[in-house]
């Protein structure tokens, strides 16, 4: 990865690990009169003093707690402002920057994310010191946002925008966690139920998008419907992503037809293996509504977290009572290996918590005296 080196920079390593602890004194409160208003402004706080110190002075109170931090920190213009200079040297303000980063790492909670607003002048040296501190694989994104909607005839070129860096603490554990902003009411609009499906409100949509550079193999093939009409995308495109996303030569090639798969094809299934007889099994199951061949490589690919990445079971089946069934298929040589047991339990506690709306079936050939459609009957009951 690559690093930022700066006059003084082995010295800002150690400036947050000097900077001493100081108490935080209580000088006024602010809000609605009453004991009850003032016990609850506690939560709330409004530091007066130098940053470094402040954020030094928060850590034993919540280090690892803070779920979201945004700092407007100065860009560097080269211009003086009455209450701070940010005419700084280019290395005195990376030496500025790096102990702070460092603290609000500290502070940043394992689902936590920072959000730190900068112009030109600075960014991309930022974003190679916030790698740095935060780790690459856990920058989010640099969001522009328009400053200005004039435009600036005084310069070469007129920059409207500046930039919000957002950085995670940790990024795969962020995803699972972020807000996602409500649909308007007139994206809601757009969804109707003319045929009374029990799902719910629905929309038509194309299947296919514009077949440009970078688009995967998967993504072209031919669609055949019950009636066996045969359908390819339109020319120029391609079937979105996630429609079908197996591997072109990994797709089942064998003479047995499966009813229940969603999609017209599969994938990493071989005729006369335990897995081929295991899928069989599902498809034929009088529980299963629908199922799919779950795969680590699709972007619809469903996985659970484990102490080594995720785990993506081998089958995932929509229950014709609405529930949904993460199935996983082991040969008899593997039931006591340790991460296959850990495996095992991670799914048993994702159904567990799901409210009755999961099963998790961790299946093989024989277990217990049953075999496998009568643990499947087990499991999906």
């Amino acid at each position: 990865m690559p690093t930022l080196d700066w006059l003084h920079r082995a010295a800002a390593f150690s400036v947050a690990d000097q900077v001493p602890y100081r108490l935080l004194e209580t000088v006024s409160h602010h809000g609605s009169s009453g004991q009850s208003s003032q016990r609850n402004s506690t939560d709330n706080l409004f530091i007066h003093g130098d940053n470094l110190e402040a954020l030094k002075a928060l850590l034993p109170f919540y280090r690892g707690r803070i779920k979201c931090i945004f700092i407007d920190l100065p860009y560097n213009t080269q211009s003086a402002f009455a209450h701070y200079d940010d005419k700084l040297e280019h290395s005195q303000w990376l030496s500025m920057m790096l102990p702070r980063l460092e603290l609000l790492r500290d502070l940043l909670s394992e689902d936590g994310s920072i959000w730190v607003t900068i112009d030109d002048n600075e960014l991309h040296y930022l974003k190679v010191l916030m790698d740095e501190v935060f780790g690459r694989g856990n920058f989010v994104a640099n969001v522009f946002w328009q400053k200005t909607h004039t435009r600036e005839n005084r310069t070469d070129i007129s920059a409207v925008h500046d930039h919000l860096i957002v950085v995670a603490k940790n990024r795969e554990g962020w995803k699972e966690i972020r807000n996602m902003l409500h649909s308007s009411e007139e994206q809601l609009g757009r969804f109707t139920n003319p045929d009374d499906d029990p799902r719910g409100v629905w929309a038509s949509l194309p299947a296919h998008a514009k077949a440009e550079k970078g688009r995967r193999e998967a993504q072209f093939f031919t669609i055949t419907t019950p009636s066996g009409r045969k359908i390819d995308p339109p020319p120029g495109r391609c079937w979105k992503p996630g429609r079908y996303p197996a591997p072109v030569l990994s797709r089942y090639a064998g003479r047995y037809q499966f009813a229940k798969h969603y999609f017209p094809v599969l994938a990493e299934l071989k005729d006369g293996g335990e897995e081929f007889v295991c899928a069989q099994q599902i498809d034929k199951h009088p529980q299963v509504k629908h199922w799919v061949r779950n795969l680590d490589t699709a972007p619809c690919g469903f996985g659970l977290p484990t102490s080594r990445g995720r785990f993506y079971a081998d089958f995932v089946a929509e229950l014709a009572d609405g529930r949904v069934a993460l199935l996983e298929y082991k040969g008899a040589h593997l039931l006591n290996d340790p991460y296959e047991i850990e495996k095992s339990q991670v799914g048993a506690l994702w159904a567990q918590t799901s409210g009755g709306r999961a099963v998790f079936g961790w299946l093989t050939k024989q277990q217990g005296g049953k075999d496998l459609q009568q643990q499947l009957d087990v499991v999906l009951a």
